[in-house]
């Protein structure tokens, strides 16, 4: 029994289904970065998100005075060469330019921070057709990989590894597993997908934030 979990370009998708498709660019590219430059506003124990005149932005202070920052910012897709080829400067006056001009803390703690900054595209796999084989199935990214824009992607993977160990532990062979584990799985995620394509998983947020999985509850084909 094989579980691909080897991420947004799995190896173990392609095994399963020759045909999947590849990876969606969202649009996005994502800067983050950190300094520990001072008189910057901090936010010790929270996230702070703000929402920027052309982009989105969150930061939080760690307990020693760092600024750990990320920048989510519209942009065209570029070859994997020319993302590589970007030097921190770089990355720091991309974003930088996404808040210049607004009335809030983006742009100053932006160009606080040195080298520690880098950036790449967000991708997402808003839909697998091909979860499994009888021997073979998909976890977290490589079934379903969103945009970090609800920070959700570790969560739904561990959600299916729990989910699918159950599956595995209550069913008698692999097949009727994966394809319980699979009616259980695909529309939470893909609903989550969907939502951080958007950018926004919306007001009512019980449904990812209240989720429960009962570990003690027997599975059933």
């Amino acid at each position: 029994m094989l579980v691909g979990a080897d991420g947004l370009r799995s190896v173990v998708r392609q095994l399963i289904d020759p045909a999947a498709d590849e990876p969606r660019y969202t649009g996005l590219t994502v800067v983050y970065g950190y300094t520990r430059a001072g008189g910057l506003p901090a936010a010790p124990g929270i996230y702070r998100m703000i929402r920027g005149s052309r982009a989105a932005f969150g930061f939080t202070t760690d307990p020693d005075g760092a600024t750990f920052w990320f920048a989510r910012i519209p942009d065209a897709e570029r070859s994997r060469e020319e993302i590589a080829a970007v030097t921190p400067a770089g990355w720091r006056e991309f974003a930088h330019a996404a808040f210049d001009g607004d009335p809030l803390p983006c742009a100053d703690i932006v160009a606080a921070t040195g080298d520690e900054v880098f950036g790449g595209h967000s991708y997402d796999v808003p839909e697998t057709r091909v979860w499994s084989t009888p021997r073979m199935v998909l976890t977290g990214d490589a079934a379903h990989a969103a945009s970090p824009a609800a920070g959700q992607g570790a969560s739904m993977a561990l959600e299916d590894s729990v989910v699918l160990a159950q599956c595995l532990r209550d069913l008698p062979d692999p097949a009727s597993a994966f394809a319980a584990y699979e009616s259980l799985r695909r529309e939470r995620v893909e609903k989550l997908v969907k939502a951080s394509a958007g950018g926004d998983v919306g007001e009512d947020r019980g449904w990812l934030y209240s989720h429960h999985i009962d570990w003690e509850a027997k599975i059933t084909a």
